[in-house]
């Protein structure tokens, strides 16, 4: 419900992110190297519970809380899917 996505590679290339592959390179642990899913839209759309999201706009703040209508919390997807269920809020 929350649809987590990894970082595209389309968007700009962050340091720490690439300084954290170079390490696992080093260790010799490359091939199991993957960009974490998170819960930050990276599209302009509905979510899956039909609220109308925008796509990050790359501020670095998205795992503290990010204000640019990117981040997916409880707020726009477990409380309007239950609004969608007619639940009464």
């Amino acid at each position: 419900m929350l649809q987590p996505a990894a970082y595209p590679t389309t968007y700009p290339r962050l340091a720490k992110l690439d300084l954290l592959q170079s390490q696992a390179e080093l260790l010799g642990f490359g091939d199991k190297f993957y960009r974490p899913p998170q819960t930050t839209r990276f599209e302009d759309g509905p979510n899956s519970t039909g609220v109308m999201m925008h796509a990050s706009t790359g501020s670095g703040n998205d795992t503290t809380g990010v204000n640019d209508g990117s981040k997916t919390t409880t707020l726009v997807t477990y409380l309007s899917d239950a609004w969608n269920w007619g639940a009464e809020m």
